[in-house]
């Protein structure tokens, strides 16, 4: 099995990442799933204040699954990875949940990487079955 997590932090790794914020479900945000297996590999992973979890949290089960796509959710999720990168100094964020991918298609924002998970995940896979 592939696990979206371990497909994501070989991302990181080739990348180079030492330093990443995560936005998502507070499932996902608030999970030991990203720490735990990105902290033995030297990355530490960031996660928003409580403020801006509810943010992400509303953007993501409120618009974002019902499909619906605002230009000011937008704007607001980049305010939330710009606020990592300046409290945090991250690297590159991770899209902890496949939805975000949706509203935040390009490779970075307020100058900080985008990790996008689901899209990591169907290249690892991909690149498995192809050999």
């Amino acid at each position: 099995m592939l696990h979206i997590v371990d497909a994501a932090l070989a991302a990181a790794q080739a990348a180079g990442y030492r330093r990443l914020g995560i936005i998502g479900t507070r499932f996902v945000t608030q999970s030991r799933l990203y720490p735990d297996r990105f902290g033995p590999a030297g990355i530490a992973i960031v996660v928003p204040p409580e403020a801006d979890l509810d943010v992400v949290h509303g953007i993501y089960m409120g618009e974002l699954v019902l499909g619906v796509f605002r230009d000011e959710s937008r704007d607001r999720l980049v305010e939330v990875i710009a606020r990592l990168r300046d409290a945090h100094g991250i690297d590159g964020v991770i899209l902890g949940g496949t939805e975000l991918a949706l509203i935040l298609t390009e490779p970075s924002y307020a100058d900080v990487a985008i990790l996008d998970t689901a899209g990591i995940h169907v290249e690892a896979a991909l690149d498995w079955l192809v050999g």
